[in-house]
């Protein structure tokens, strides 16, 4: 039952004597209501409040159908009374009993043509509290003021119907009321929400909805991929991504900077959005005059606030209401092209670094929250009024966001908009919170996903232990489906069954959003999951990639999505693209202001066009600098006596890089520039995991210098520079380090710097 209709109403205004003559229906039942005092609260909840709360409602929604329908009152009060006696006469009222009177006044509404049906059945709706009073979901606080409260609202609905209904119609949408929100079923042992609102439901759009949930992943995982066109001169194609250089860790954030640098050369508005992050000492943002800026590892975005709303989630069995702040930076691609960068803003879910665990949510708590407000923000471009308290602070900025044609998903931190635009949707309509042409658009809308590392899946079943594991799983499935969560989860079906030759040992795969469903004790979600089974197209990032994760050889790779990326195969809708592909973007020509932003130096740049002899010199002129400039200051980071002023430089520019040397074993040589220009200087910057090979780097060094002077005799042994991000818990951090003090030799050692933290 949607009890929500309360949240918008105010207890400020003058209540009114109108309802005085319909208050014997209530006195009535006042006589039949137990002394609370004499009793415990659970027994007034048993008890008293499955009678008084509905019979409350009553007499006021006949008030409500005075106003609207003067010849008609009687009969309808007549109808009223003789339901309220049915079910007063019951010696327990159930949820079941509500709903059927429920059903019977909506029916007698139906009959009353001057009276409006949807007004009629939206007040009626007050008749479910008895289900959430039931579930607990109400407080005494709550039920001591309801009436009150319920007829300061009504007294503020216009007597003219159709403003009426448009008002109520607008509080249900709207609400954010927690009552509601804690009446939840066990769905595979997990509590999900579940929409008791059988008031508000339109039963055809509610059986197509579920319908159309239940074919969505087949649909997009064995058919055909059937992507049309689309018919407009300048498109707009929304991507959507965790990382978008400078705000990266990884190669991640250099894919979606490289698309849409080239879609909107070709025409298409491609706004890329992205969390913004604030972690302290890395990322700022400040308000100055109206003007907005915000600064991440000294790169500054100056921002144009274009709208804030406010949306649900839902953590430790409790609905909170957040919320969401949108901002629009324009970005030059080049002389002639300009491009949007949306930051999403959240100082809950958002106010640590990158894939930093926060105190407010889990890793995978905060991607589906930033998946939510992004379709939160595209419901907006398509219906205004389907969106939670939407505050537009500047026209023209949030309308230069055009509403999306079509999304693109960078990896599993974007995956669950899949599952909001495949699944939600369809039953936001059915309930009348989405209009009919904005469900059909995002539902149908063209999605692709790009898996940049289908290692890393967002995974809940990689939590530490078992309760934050149900937890956890609870918390994004509601957080992303609100009170539709459990009729979503329960159909959202892949196809896979263990009848299926195909599909041997694959039972646990049946469903889209809750893997393991069957097992309590393994059930889970999977955020790759929902983009890989609900887009039309998954797009590793290379040819062979593609190939190396649905490969027995290879399982490592896929893991549990390995399935699903089987089945787009076999539909051609898995299909390798080429990364890093931009090559005027990334030379070092366009990347030299970034350098000179990171290391301080001045680099002598080269591009395509450069002549042979152009490019060795400038390469061997780099090498140089950047040896005698930052790696020589940088191995003498640690040493407080340092401090010449190259020295310091070095140390504020890379202050979140913290250089590795316990055992005190780097000193790299005074080397002369002729003897630099034969000394190969090898360098290796990525994240610090298994999956990069780095075991397999350093036991290559350790072979290469033990077997120098016998392979290239006379010859300058080579310098190595090893630094990245901590990945894996600081498995591979304490690999190299144990590696770099224990199996090099003193001499060898010195030649390797390592460093960790970027």
């Amino acid at each position: 039952m949607t009890i929500g209709i309360f949240s918008e109403f105010g207890t400020n205004m003058p209540s009114s004597g109108s309802y005085v003559k319909k208050t014997e229906v209530n006195n009535s039942v006042a006589e039949k209501i137990p002394e609370p005092k004499k009793h415990s609260v659970k027994e007034v909840i048993k008890t008293v409040a499955p009678i008084a709360l509905p019979l409350i409602a009553i007499p006021i929604t006949a008030g409500i159908t005075y106003k609207l329908s003067n010849k008609n009152v009687s009969k309808l009060s007549n109808e009223v009374k003789e339901l309220t006696n049915q079910i007063s006469s019951l010696k327990q009222s159930t949820e079941q009993n509500v709903i059927k009177l429920g059903e019977s006044l909506k029916s007698q509404s139906a009959k009353n043509k001057k009276a409006n049906a949807q007004l009629w059945s939206a007040i009626i709706a007050a008749a479910g509290l008895t289900g959430s009073y039931t579930a607990g979901a109400m407080s005494k606080s709550d039920k001591k003021n309801v009436s009150e409260t319920l007829s300061s609202r009504m007294n503020g609905i216009e007597s003219e119907a159709r403003a009426a209904r448009d008002d109520a119609k607008q509080s249900v949408i709207l609400t954010g009321n927690n009552l509601s929100r804690k009446y939840t079923v066990d769905v595979g042992g997990i509590q999900l929400l579940k929409n008791t609102d059988c008031l508000s439901k339109n039963e055809k759009n509610y059986a197509q909805a579920l319908e159309q949930i239940k074919s969505a992943a087949p649909k997009y995982l064995y058919g055909k991929p059937d992507v049309k066109p689309i018919e407009k001169d300048h498109p707009s194609i929304w991507s959507i991504t965790s990382e978008y250089a400078p705000v990266k860790e990884g190669g991640l954030g250099s894919v979606p900077v490289e698309i849409q640098n080239n879609a909107v050369k070709l025409g298409i508005d491609m706004p890329t959005f992205i969390p913004m992050y604030q972690k302290k000492g890395t990322a700022s943002f400040k308000e100055e005059e109206g003007k907005y800026t915000y600064t991440y590892k000294g790169k500054e975005f100056k921002l144009e606030k274009a709208a804030t709303f406010k949306t649900d989630t839902y953590q430790a069995g409790k609905s909170n209401t957040e919320e969401v702040e949108v901002y629009v930076s324009i970005l030059p691609i080049d002389e002639n092209h300009k491009k949007q960068l949306v930051f999403i803003k959240n100082d809950n879910y958002f106010n640590g670094t990158i894939y930093q665990t926060n105190e407010k949510s889990e890793e995978q708590e905060k991607f589906a929250f930033f998946s939510k407000a992004v379709y939160e923000f595209a419901k907006a471009k398509e219906d205004i009024n389907s969106v939670k308290d939407l505050k537009i602070t500047n026209r023209e900025v949030f309308d230069s966001i055009k509403s999306p044609d079509a999304l693109i998903l960078n990896d599993w931190q974007a995956s669950p908009v899949a599952a909001l635009a495949r699944y939600k949707a369809p039953m936001e309509h059915a309930y009348g919170q989405l209009s009919e042409n904005a469900s059909k658009k995002l539902s149908d809308m063209t999605i692709i996903t790009i898996g940049h590392n289908t290692m890393y899946q967002g995974s809940t079943q990689n939590n530490n232990d078992n309760a934050q594991r149900i937890e956890s799983t609870s918390n994004i499935l509601n957080t992303l489906f609100d009170n539709f969560a459990a009729d979503i989860v329960n159909n959202a079906h892949t196809g896979a069954s263990d009848t299926n030759p195909a599909d041997s040992g694959l039972k646990n795969l049946d469903n889209v959003l809750l893997i393991n469903k069957n097992n309590p004790q393994e059930n889970h979600t999977n955020l790759l999951n929902m983009g890989i089974c609900l887009s039309d197209y998954f797009h590793p990032v290379s040819e062979n990639y593609a190939k190396e994760i649905i490969s027995d050889e290879h399982k490592e790779l896929s893991g549990e999505v390995r399935w699903a990326l089987n089945q787009k195969n076999n539909a051609g809708s898995l299909v390798g693209i080429i990364n890093g592909n931009d090559f005027d973007n990334l030379s070092i020509e366009k990347k030299y202001d970034d350098i000179k932003h990171r290391t301080g130096l001045e680099f002598t740049v080269y591009n395509r066009s450069s002549s042979i002899d152009e490019l060795t010199n400038a390469r061997l002129n780099n090498k140089i600098n950047f040896y005698n400039n930052f790696m020589i200051p940088f191995s003498l980071k640690n040493k407080t006596a340092v401090n010449d002023s190259k020295t310091q430089e070095v140390r504020n520019l890379t202050h979140s890089l913290e250089l590795a040397d316990k055992a005190e074993k780097t000193k790299l040589p005074e080397l002369t520039d002729e003897e630099l220009k034969n000394t190969p200087i090898i360098s290796s910057v990525g994240r610090l995991v298994s999956q990069k090979g780095i075991p397999y780097m350093t036991e290559a060094i350790k072979m290469l210098m033990e077997n120098w002077e016998k392979d290239f005799p006379g010859k300058n042994k080579p310098i190595f520079f090893i630094a990245g991000g901590d990945g894996e818990h600081g498995k591979i951090r304490e690999h190299i380090e144990n590696w770099h003090n224990n199996e090099l030799t003193n001499e060898d050692a010195k030649r390797v710097i390592f460093a960790h933290g970027f």
